[in-house]
């Protein structure tokens, strides 16, 4: 519910969060080939240097370098996009946490 405006312009909340059963899918994998290249099953989502995914994976290789890292990332969309829900931001997550053991960062 909406409760009031904030004086800096925001609205007021009252919320209830709730867990779901709904996930995007994601495979990394390795490539010969240097560079991020992204594919996805959704054809609103960009699959360039903008995605979220691509600025985590670009973040995790500059903080990890890994000699040779070219990667492969795979969307599959499940979460309604642009809907509020944070599947952009899940997804980034969940490729920290894929790299993270695709290269045994710890």
């Amino acid at each position: 519910d909406i409760t009031g405006i904030r004086p800096d312009g925001y609205h007021l909340l009252k919320t209830i969060m709730q867990t779901i059963d709904l996930c995007d899918t994601i495979t990394v994998s390795r490539t010969t080939r240097p560079g991020i290249f992204i594919s996805c099953d959704h054809a609103r989502i960009p699959c360039d240097e903008s995605n979220l995914v691509h600025i985590a994976a670009k973040h995790f290789l500059a903080a990890y370098p890994v000699p040779d890292a070219g990667l492969i990332i795979d969307l599959k969309k499940h979460i309604p996009i642009q809907a509020g829900l944070g599947g952009g931001s899940a997804d980034a997550a969940g490729v920290l946490v894929a790299l993270n053991e695709l290269f045994e960062t710890g």
